[in-house]
C-alpha cells in the first residue's frame, strides 16, 4: 500500500507503520463515560432486589477489597433506581412535612399543636414496620410509598380529632371529657377509613 504525502508524492506504508494482527473489542461499553464490564442477573419473582443485594453484600465486599487501584464495583439496575427514588422522595417528604407544619400553625394559631399532631406518626410507622417484619417483606420502594400514605392518613385523622376536641372544649366541656368523647365519636370513622385502606 502506498500513502499520499503532503508534497504530492507516495511512499510505502511499511516506511511509516508496522502492521500486525491482533484481537480487539468491537464495542467498549461505558457507564458514566467509564469503560465498564456489566454483570447481569434475574432474580426469582418472590425475591426483592434489596434483600438479594443484602445477601450478596459480603461477597461483593470481598471482591472490592481485592480490586487493583482504579477499579470499582457499582450496583445498578433496580437497586440503583430504588436508591435514587428514595433520595428524591425523601426530599419531597421533608418539604411536604414542612409545608404541612406551617399550614397547621396557621390553622391552629399555635406552633406547639402541630408538633402534637406529628407526635402520632411514629405509632403508625411502628405498626407498618412490624407488619413488614411479620410478613417477611423488605422495606422496598413500594413499602416506602405505603408508609408515606399511612403517615398522611394518620395526620389527617389526628387533625380532625384535634379540631373536634378543641370545638368541644370551647363549648364548655372539661378537657378530659372532651378528650374521651372525641375518642369515642371519632373511633368508628377512623376504623372504617383505616380498614378500607388496609383492604
Amino acid at each position: 500500500l502506498s500513502v499520499p504525502t503532503a508534497h504530492g508524492g507516495n511512499i510505502p506504508l511499511a516506511q511509516i507503520a508496522r502492521l500486525r494482527h491482533e484481537l480487539e473489542d468491537g464495542i467498549l461499553w461505558r457507564r458514566d463515560r467509564t469503560p465498564t464490564i456489566t454483570v447481569r442477573a434475574d432474580i426469582n419473582a418472590d425475591r426483592q432486589p434489596p434483600e438479594v443485594v443484602a445477601e450478596l453484600a459480603p461477597a461483593i465486599a470481598g471482591i472490592k477489597a481485592q480490586l487493583p487501584p482504579g477499579y470499582r464495583i457499582e450496583i445498578g439496575g433496580e437497586h440503583e433506581k430504588q436508591t435514587d427514588g428514595f433520595g428524591e422522595l425523601s426530599f419531597v417528604m421533608l418539604a411536604s412535612v414542612a409545608l404541612i407544619y406551617f399550614a397547621l400553625v396557621f390553622q391552629f394559631d399555635s406552633a406547639v399543636k402541630p408538633i402534637i399532631v406529628f407526635a402520632a406518626i411514629p405509632y403508625g410507622m411502628v405498626g407498618a414496620f412490624a407488619m413488614l417484619s411479620i410478613m417477611n417483606q423488605p422495606f422496598g420502594f413500594m413499602a416506602f410509598l405505603g408508609v408515606a400514605s399511612l403517615v398522611g392518613v394518620i395526620v389527617s385523622h389526628v387533625i380532625v380529632l384535634f379540631d373536634f376536641i378543641e370545638e368541644m372544649h370551647e363549648q364548655g366541656r372539661p378537657l378530659q371529657d372532651a378528650l374521651l368523647d372525641a375518642g369515642i365519636v371519632r373511633l368508628r370513622p377512623v376504623a372504617i377509613t383505616v380498614g378500607a385502606t388496609i383492604f
